[in-house]
């Protein structure tokens, strides 16, 4: 395939993940960006991202909860 016959391959700011709904918003771009792409490379690699993003949410809701618990902790002491 010649350069000029590639497809182009559409790319979008990752931004910050550091909540639940952000993760969720960055699934979501990546889900619409893979069916866009309709198989090949491009959902390959959305399928990656997807499972790191997916070990991103886990330890964002551990975290989240780690931090409330420490703070009910902290109250009954």
């Amino acid at each position: 395939m010649k350069h000029n016959e590639m497809k182009k391959v559409k790319r979008f700011r990752i931004g910050r993940l550091e909540t639940a709904s952000d993760v969720r918003k960055f699934l979501a771009r990546m889900v619409k960006s893979a069916v866009r792409a309709g198989g090949g490379s491009q959902t390959n690699d959305a399928y990656k991202v997807s499972l790191m993003a997916a070990q991103l949410l886990k330890a964002i809701e551990v975290s989240e909860l780690e931090r409330r618990i420490n703070e009910l902790e902290r109250k009954i002491q």
